[in-house]
Protein backbone atom coordinates (compact mmCIF):
# COMPACT_ATOMS: atom_id res chain seq x y z
CA UNK A 1 0.00 0.00 0.00
CA UNK A 2 1.43 3.40 -1.03
CA UNK A 3 1.96 6.01 1.64
CA UNK A 4 0.53 9.46 1.13
CA UNK A 5 3.19 12.17 1.10
CA UNK A 6 3.12 14.65 3.95
CA UNK A 7 4.19 17.42 1.57
CA UNK A 8 1.76 19.24 -0.68
CA UNK A 9 2.06 18.49 -4.34
CA UNK A 10 3.31 21.33 -6.49
CA UNK A 11 0.67 22.78 -8.78
CA UNK A 12 0.33 21.13 -12.17
CA UNK A 13 1.78 23.04 -15.15
CA UNK A 14 -1.73 24.01 -16.21
CA UNK A 15 -2.63 25.23 -12.73
CA UNK A 16 0.67 27.10 -12.44
CA UNK A 17 0.04 28.76 -15.83
CA UNK A 18 -3.47 29.76 -14.74
CA UNK A 19 -2.11 31.26 -11.52
CA UNK A 20 0.60 33.15 -13.42
CA UNK A 21 -1.95 34.51 -15.90
CA UNK A 22 -4.28 35.60 -13.09
CA UNK A 23 -1.42 37.38 -11.33
CA UNK A 24 -0.46 39.23 -14.53
CA UNK A 25 -4.09 40.22 -15.11
CA UNK A 26 -4.52 41.22 -11.45
CA UNK A 27 -1.39 43.36 -11.48
CA UNK A 28 -2.55 45.07 -14.65
CA UNK A 29 -5.89 45.96 -13.04
CA UNK A 30 -4.10 46.93 -9.82
CA UNK A 31 -1.64 49.23 -11.62
CA UNK A 32 -4.49 50.94 -13.47
CA UNK A 33 -6.39 51.56 -10.23
CA UNK A 34 -9.10 48.99 -10.85
CA UNK A 35 -8.87 47.50 -7.36
CA UNK A 36 -12.13 45.49 -7.43
CA UNK A 37 -11.07 43.71 -10.64
CA UNK A 38 -7.58 43.08 -9.27
CA UNK A 39 -9.08 41.71 -6.06
CA UNK A 40 -11.16 39.22 -8.05
CA UNK A 41 -8.01 37.97 -9.79
CA UNK A 42 -6.04 37.63 -6.54
CA UNK A 43 -8.94 35.79 -4.88
CA UNK A 44 -9.04 33.40 -7.85
CA UNK A 45 -5.31 32.78 -7.34
CA UNK A 46 -5.92 31.95 -3.68
CA UNK A 47 -8.82 29.67 -4.62
CA UNK A 48 -6.34 27.66 -6.69
CA UNK A 49 -3.49 27.89 -4.15
CA UNK A 50 -4.43 29.25 -0.74
CA UNK A 51 -0.77 29.75 0.19
CA UNK A 52 0.34 31.63 -2.92
CA UNK A 53 2.65 34.35 -1.58
CA UNK A 54 1.93 36.78 -4.44
CA UNK A 55 -1.83 36.37 -4.08
CA UNK A 56 -1.67 36.84 -0.30
CA UNK A 57 0.65 39.84 -0.55
CA UNK A 58 -1.25 41.65 -3.28
CA UNK A 59 -4.67 40.98 -1.75
CA UNK A 60 -3.29 42.41 1.50
CA UNK A 61 -2.05 45.48 -0.36
CA UNK A 62 -5.51 46.01 -1.86
CA UNK A 63 -7.09 45.74 1.59
CA UNK A 64 -4.63 48.34 2.87
CA UNK A 65 -5.33 50.65 -0.06
CA UNK A 66 -9.07 50.23 0.57
CA UNK A 67 -8.76 51.44 4.18
CA UNK A 68 -8.98 47.89 5.53
CA UNK A 69 -5.40 47.64 6.77
CA UNK A 70 -6.33 45.37 9.69
CA UNK A 71 -7.65 42.85 7.13
CA UNK A 72 -4.54 43.24 4.97
CA UNK A 73 -2.00 42.72 7.75
CA UNK A 74 -2.56 38.95 8.27
CA UNK A 75 -2.44 38.34 4.51
CA UNK A 76 0.81 40.26 4.06
CA UNK A 77 2.28 38.59 7.17
CA UNK A 78 1.53 35.15 5.69
CA UNK A 79 3.29 36.18 2.49
CA UNK A 80 6.24 37.55 4.47
CA UNK A 81 6.47 34.25 6.34
CA UNK A 82 6.97 32.48 3.02
CA UNK A 83 9.33 35.05 1.54
CA UNK A 84 11.38 36.27 4.46
CA UNK A 85 13.87 38.09 2.21
CA UNK A 86 11.33 39.92 0.03
CA UNK A 87 11.75 43.59 0.89
CA UNK A 88 8.67 44.72 -1.06
CA UNK A 89 6.48 42.51 1.13
CA UNK A 90 8.14 43.86 4.28
CA UNK A 91 7.69 47.47 3.16
CA UNK A 92 4.03 46.84 2.36
CA UNK A 93 3.59 45.18 5.75
CA UNK A 94 4.98 48.36 7.30
CA UNK A 95 2.56 50.48 5.26
CA UNK A 96 -0.35 48.34 6.46
CA UNK A 97 0.76 48.61 10.09
CA UNK A 98 1.13 52.38 9.80
CA UNK A 99 -2.33 52.76 8.23
CA UNK A 100 -3.70 50.63 11.07
CA UNK A 101 -2.12 53.12 13.52
CA UNK A 102 0.46 50.59 14.70
CA UNK A 103 3.67 52.61 14.20
CA UNK A 104 5.97 50.43 16.35
CA UNK A 105 5.14 47.40 14.21
CA UNK A 106 5.52 49.52 11.08
CA UNK A 107 8.98 50.59 12.27
CA UNK A 108 9.93 46.95 12.86
CA UNK A 109 8.80 45.92 9.36
CA UNK A 110 10.77 48.75 7.71
CA UNK A 111 13.85 47.95 9.78
CA UNK A 112 13.58 44.29 8.74
CA UNK A 113 13.54 45.38 5.09
CA UNK A 114 16.54 47.64 5.67
CA UNK A 115 18.53 44.80 7.25
CA UNK A 116 18.17 43.00 3.94
CA UNK A 117 18.71 46.03 1.73
CA UNK A 118 20.14 49.06 3.60
CA UNK A 119 19.89 51.41 0.61
CA UNK A 120 16.17 50.81 -0.02
CA UNK A 121 14.89 54.39 -0.22
CA UNK A 122 11.20 53.52 0.19
CA UNK A 123 11.89 51.64 3.43
CA UNK A 124 14.06 54.52 4.70
CA UNK A 125 11.42 57.13 3.88
CA UNK A 126 8.58 55.13 5.44
CA UNK A 127 10.73 54.40 8.50
CA UNK A 128 11.08 58.16 8.95
CA UNK A 129 7.29 58.49 8.97
CA UNK A 130 6.89 55.70 11.53
CA UNK A 131 9.55 57.28 13.74
CA UNK A 132 7.75 60.61 13.47
CA UNK A 133 4.51 58.88 14.55
CA UNK A 134 6.38 57.41 17.53
CA UNK A 135 7.84 60.75 18.53
CA UNK A 136 11.40 59.54 17.85
CA UNK A 137 12.33 62.89 16.31
CA UNK A 138 16.13 62.65 16.42
CA UNK A 139 16.08 59.31 14.64
CA UNK A 140 13.49 60.58 12.13
CA UNK A 141 15.80 63.50 11.29
CA UNK A 142 18.70 61.10 10.79
CA UNK A 143 16.60 58.91 8.48
CA UNK A 144 15.25 61.84 6.44
CA UNK A 145 18.78 63.17 6.01
CA UNK A 146 19.78 59.76 4.63
CA UNK A 147 16.79 59.92 2.29
CA UNK A 148 17.84 63.41 1.18
CA UNK A 149 21.34 62.12 0.42
CA UNK A 150 19.86 59.25 -1.58
CA UNK A 151 17.40 61.46 -3.52
CA UNK A 152 18.58 65.06 -3.15
CA UNK A 153 15.97 66.46 -5.55
CA UNK A 154 12.95 64.97 -3.75
CA UNK A 155 10.95 67.80 -2.14
CA UNK A 156 8.83 65.43 -0.06
CA UNK A 157 11.87 64.48 2.02
CA UNK A 158 12.38 68.13 2.94
CA UNK A 159 8.68 68.62 3.74
CA UNK A 160 8.82 65.69 6.16
CA UNK A 161 12.09 66.96 7.63
CA UNK A 162 10.40 70.33 8.14
CA UNK A 163 7.48 68.60 9.86
CA UNK A 164 9.86 66.94 12.32
CA UNK A 165 11.57 70.25 13.12
CA UNK A 166 8.18 71.94 13.50
CA UNK A 167 7.02 69.29 15.99
CA UNK A 168 10.27 69.76 17.90
CA UNK A 169 9.62 73.50 18.11
CA UNK A 170 12.62 74.31 15.89
CA UNK A 171 11.04 76.93 13.64
CA UNK A 172 14.26 78.04 11.95
CA UNK A 173 15.18 74.56 10.72
CA UNK A 174 11.55 73.86 9.82
CA UNK A 175 11.39 76.97 7.65
CA UNK A 176 14.74 76.13 6.01
CA UNK A 177 13.51 72.60 5.18
CA UNK A 178 10.19 73.90 3.79
CA UNK A 179 12.02 76.52 1.70
CA UNK A 180 14.26 73.79 0.27
CA UNK A 181 11.16 71.74 -0.59
CA UNK A 182 9.65 74.76 -2.39
CA UNK A 183 12.90 75.41 -4.26
CA UNK A 184 13.06 71.78 -5.38
CA UNK A 185 9.39 71.80 -6.37
CA UNK A 186 10.03 74.85 -8.53
CA UNK A 187 12.97 73.13 -10.22
CA UNK A 188 10.79 70.09 -10.89
CA UNK A 189 8.06 72.28 -12.44
CA UNK A 190 10.57 73.95 -14.77
CA UNK A 191 12.05 70.63 -15.90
Amino acid sequence: MARKSQFSTPPSPTKANTIAALLVKGRSHHNSGQLPLAEVCYRQVLALDSNNADGLHLLGVIATQSDKAEEGIPLIKRAAGQRRRDTSILVNLGVAYRKAKRPAEARDAYEAALKLKPDLWEAQFNLGQALLDLGEFDRAIEIYRKCGAMKPADPEVHVNLGNVFKLMGDGDNAIAAYEEALRLSGEMTQA
